[in-house]
């Protein structure tokens, strides 16, 4: 047994550690868009007036309330891995807005390091798919 053996044994793992990944970034955005939909009118408002940032200015209340169901049925989705591409491409652009949103407050890099890297994690999980351990089967 040499040394390619554990490397062999860690990429059949691949599919378990694509799971684990898939549940905690689908609760963390779970929890992250509840808020939004208990905090009511007021901040699905706020939160849809980021979309000012591609030129979109009306009917804020909408884009907040699709941000917060993106964030909700979106991790949901992740949860299970059904429809998991559709959910990564609208998770990925709440994750542009919010990127956007973040960066022209002109504060320091670590709030939008977060945003930034959910981006380019949802993005990157298009590519990847959702693995054996999901609903979707590909």
């Amino acid at each position: 047994m040499g040394i390619i053996e554990p490397i062999k044994q860690f990429y059949r793992q691949r599919d378990l550690g694509l799971f684990l990944l898939r549940v905690s970034v689908g609760v963390i955005m779970i929890i992250h868009g509840v808020p939004k939909f208990l905090g009511g009118t007021e901040i699905l408002k706020e939160v849809g007036l980021a979309m000012g940032h591609l030129g979109v200015t009306f009917i804020p209340v909408f884009w907040g309330f699709m941000a917060a169901f993106s964030e909700v049925l979106g991790g949901l989705l992740l949860i299970v891995g059904f429809l998991f591409r559709p959910a990564c491409f609208f998770l990925g652009f709440t994750m542009v807005i919010a990127t956007l949103l973040n960066y022209s407050d002109e504060s320091n890099f670590g709030s939008v390091a977060y945003s930034l890297t959910m981006t380019f994690l949802f993005f990157s999980l298009i590519f990847i798919g959702p693995g054996r351990y999901s609903v979707q089967k590909e």
